[in-house]
């Protein structure tokens, strides 16, 4: 599976409170000993990938 990295995602489209609840669980596991590299962050980052394309879907779907 490809790895995805904040570079990747357009993060200003991307609502506060889904950026601080994602910095949150990243920084809950950097706490209870997880790495960077482990796949949860992965999997965070892909859900900001989701929602960056959800927004971006509404947006075009509302500049109709």
């Amino acid at each position: 599976m490809e790895q995805t990295s904040l570079e990747d995602i357009n993060l200003d489209i991307i609502p506060i409170k889904v950026l601080q609840d994602v910095d949150k669980r990243i920084a809950d596991w950097r706490a209870g000993g997880g790495k960077d590299s482990d796949a949860y962050i992965q999997n965070q980052l892909r859900y900001l990938k989701r929602i960056e394309k959800v927004v971006n879907t509404a947006m075009s779907v509302k500049g109709k």
